[in-house]
């Protein structure tokens, strides 16, 4: 049975929420991300992301595919709490419609793995495939309120979501998320708790390629190859990948397109730090460099930025450069407009891309 539903809570935390706008903050990014089945959904999505921007980042409830979208909100109204209940990741999406495939996505996982008795990573503790990877959202407070009882904040221009660790101790992670037209920003705030794992080590892991569902169909599977590349000097990678289409509007697989990112992290590489790729469950400590299918790639903070990390994803479907050359263009912007407050400079932050979406979305600017 449907709970009563009531106003939203869209206002972003001071901070993030100026320019202030009634009728921007009234928007209810709820409506439309309901339904029992992806037929039945609304085939909207709670994204952040300036008007008309080439990417959009959504927190992951659902595995997209045609017919259905990153996101779902209605895990409580009807029952599906096993199902809907975690967040599996933040993915930079390009879906242009409920009834359209995916293209070139990438998404940035956060997670908490596990320091063994001799000081090296428990590397079992690096979450990759999707439904391993899913954190269990914390319950709201206010359960009447139209959060469908979850503890996040959804706006138009900045999103945050408390989740548990999953480790079982009762750590927590803040995932807060805003957007510049082809840049993602993300901060992941950890408050682990000591358990009978062993020491916790927070780390966020990079999932450069993907089982693609094709058409309507889940069990309809291929596997397209992607290339991730690891610098520790400046602690980003990369990778481009075909972006397919949808063959339910008779259309091929467009490979001669090809998405391409780079993720810059908030915090300077040393040679302790612990990095690799994962391509198909195995697990490569130290690789810089991998191609293949379902393909990821992980870093553990150091111990300095445990506490939290600031990352940086920017996107480009012409190359490795353009991408590197969005962030330094579009972040350096914001500087320039005085957008700087707070963490928001060119090694992280969402403040000022929070404040940019909803002075494009102010009325006057249209």
């Amino acid at each position: 049975m449907a709970r009563t539903l009531r106003r939203s809570k869209t206002k972003a935390p001071h901070g993030f929420n100026e320019p202030r706008s009634d009728a921007l903050d009234s928007v209810n990014l709820y409506i439309g991300t309901t339904g029992t089945e992806p037929n039945k959904a609304g085939g909207m999505i709670p994204s952040v992301s300036p008007p008309f921007g080439m990417t959009r980042w959504v927190a992951q409830t659902l595995v997209s595919y045609v017919s259905a979208t990153p996101y779902n909100a209605s895990w409580v109204l009807e029952g599906a709490e096993e199902e809907n209940s975690k967040i599996h990741g933040f993915m930079a999406t390009r879906q242009p419609a409920i009834w359209m495939g995916e293209s070139g996505s990438v998404a940035v996982v956060p997670g908490v793995g596990f320091e063994c008795e001799d000081g090296t990573v428990d590397l079992s503790s690096v979450k990759a495939p999707f439904d391993e990877r899913g954190l269990r959202v914390v319950g709201s407070k206010n359960a009447g309120e139209l959060d469908y009882g979850r503890g996040e904040v959804v706006s138009p221009s900045y999103y945050n979501v408390v989740v548990e660790d999953g480790t079982g101790d009762e750590g927590k992670i803040l995932c807060e998320m805003s957007a510049t037209s082809r840049v993602g920003h993300l901060r992941f705030t950890f408050s682990p708790k000591s358990g009978a794992h062993g020491r916790p080590r927070p780390y966020i892991l990079i999932e450069a390629a993907r089982p693609s569902i094709i058409t309507s169909t889940p069990s309809n599977v291929t596997y397209p190859e992607g290339h991730v590349c690891i610098t520790p000097k400046d602690t980003s990678a990369s990778t481009p990948h075909p972006i397919p289409s949808s063959k339910s509007v008779g259309q091929d697989a467009a490979n001669q397109f090809k998405g391409y990112f780079c993720a810059r992290f908030g915090f300077k590489a040393t040679e302790s730090l612990v990095y690799g790729t994962i391509q198909n469950g195995s697990v490569q400590l130290g690789g810089k460099e991998a191609i293949g299918p379902v393909l990821s790639a992980f870093v553990f903070l150091p111990e300095e930025v445990e506490g939290g990390v600031d990352v940086r994803v920017r996107t480009s479907f012409i190359s490795v450069e353009q991408a590197r050359a969005n962030v330094e263009a579009e972040v350096r912007r914001l500087v320039s407009e005085g957008e700087s407050s707070g963490f928001n400079n060119l090694d992280g932050g969402c403040d000022g891309p929070s404040k940019c979406i909803k002075k494009a979305c102010n009325k006057e600017n249209w």
